[in-house]
């Protein structure tokens, strides 16, 4: 996958001196193996889990990927959802849709019945 460029890079400093020491600007994520997913898990919450998740896969520190500015992690929870099923994030399981009729009927939006 094509890597991230972030829009305001992440800034590890010392505790110290509050120096630079390392300026991440750009992230690249590897695709998540079945094991990965228990990073998700790790979150207290569906965003704290994609969180935890995006970290993992960029292999950087939780506690740095949550110095994201909004934007950029906007972009990240994109590419994350991106490797995931739907089931996952909603706790719907994912089913093939069905071509058949479900039987079940059609709300109109006029009030009568269509013919």
């Amino acid at each position: 996958m094509a890597p991230i460029t972030l829009s305001k890079p992440i800034e590890l400093r010392a505790k110290e001196t509050g120096e630079v020491l390392v300026s991440i600007t750009e992230l690249t994520f590897r695709e998540p193996e079945f094991g990965d997913l228990a990073a998700f898990d790790q979150g207290s919450g569906k965003v704290d889990g994609l969180i935890h998740l995006a970290a993992r896969l960029a292999g950087i520190e939780v506690a740095n990927m949550r110095k994201l500015c909004l934007a950029d992690s906007m972009r990240v929870i994109d590419v994350i959802q991106g490797f995931l099923p739907a089931g996952l994030l909603t706790g719907a399981i994912a089913q093939p849709s069905s071509q058949a009729p479900s039987g079940s009927p059609q709300a109109s939006s006029g009030g009568a019945p269509q013919s």
